[in-house]
Formats: structure tokens, C-alpha cells, sequence
């Protein structure tokens, strides 16, 4: 498992908040969250305005207890968007990502993570940064089945 080293600039997104997981997954609430989120970007007509998909996830459930981890569901804009009373604007910060393709269900996504952090990053040479991760999502249900689903987990590193 090699990711790609990327410098990222600094980036804002669209994103509406829930908590939650189940599991090990964030399967409920992303789906929660996403419908929130896409409804409220419909019906404001804002899709010209969104890039990539994605799915930031702020806190360490190996120190959060599951029942408190946030997932973030939202896209990355183009320009500037109007926010409404659960839809606000994240920062994602500039600087080294570590970037890891999934391929397969979102089902499988936790134990690709796992191995990131219990196999790679301690034998990588490099440091976590004090940003939070996300997932990039290159299709959905709406256009693949769950064994085609490619994610892109962005790590933060130094």
C-alpha cells in the first residue's frame, strides 16, 4: 500500500455535520448527512458551484467514543455559495497529502484505513499533521455498483 504524495492548496467545501458511527461505519449518517446536503444544494440551485464529493471525518475513534465521531459530507466549490442553518463552510488546509485509492464498497473503507495507520504511516517516515482526513469520492450508487466505488483517503502529513 504506497499513496501518492500530493501539496494540496487550501480549500473550502460545503458540508452539513453528523454523528455517529455503527460498527466501525459512518454508512448511516453519511447517508443522513449527503441527503441533507444535496437537498439543500438543489433546491438553492447551487450544483454549478460544487467540485468533488467528499467526506471528512474530524475525529480519531480511537479516541472519540463512536457515539461522538463526526462525519462531514460535502463537496468542494468553485465559488462562493450561500450557507443555510446545518450547511457551512470547512476550511480544508493547505499543505502534504498522502493520498490512498479504495477501490470496492464503502463497506471494506475502514479496514483500508486501518491499514494506513497501523501499517504504513509508522514505517512511512512521516508524521501526522493536526488536520483532519478526508475521503474523495469518484462515484456513487447513483452511477456504479459497490464493487466499482474508487475513494480517495487523503491523510495529513509532514
Amino acid at each position: 500500500m504506497e499513496p501518492e504524495i500530493h501539496m494540496l492548496p487550501q480549500r473550502e467545501a460545503l458540508c452539513v455535520t453528523r454523528t455517529g458511527m455503527s460498527n466501525g461505519s459512518f454508512s448511516g449518517v453519511a447517508h443522513e448527512a449527503f441527503t441533507a446536503l444535496t437537498g439543500y444544494i438543489a433546491a438553492n440551485g447551487l450544483w454549478d458551484s460544487m467540485a468533488e464529493c467528499i467526506g471528512i471525518c474530524p475525529d480519531n475513534p480511537a479516541i472519540t467514543p463512536a457515539e461522538e465521531c463526526r462525519y462531514q459530507a460535502g463537496f468542494i466549490l468553485r465559488g462562493d455559495v450561500p450557507t443555510g442553518e446545518e450547511v457551512e463552510l470547512v476550511t480544508i488546509e493547505a499543505g502534504r497529502w498522502a493520498v490512498f485509492i479504495h477501490e470496492g464498497s464503502y463497506d471494506t473503507l475502514s479496514g483500508t484505513w486501518s491499514s494506513i495507520y497501523r501499517n504504513w504511516l509508522p514505517t512511512s517516515g512521516m508524521a501526522l499533521r493536526d488536520v483532519p482526513p478526508y475521503e474523495v469520492y469518484f462515484n456513487t450508487v447513483a452511477t456504479s455498483t459497490s464493487e466499482d466505488f474508487r475513494t480517495a483517503i487523503h491523510i495529513p502529513v509532514a
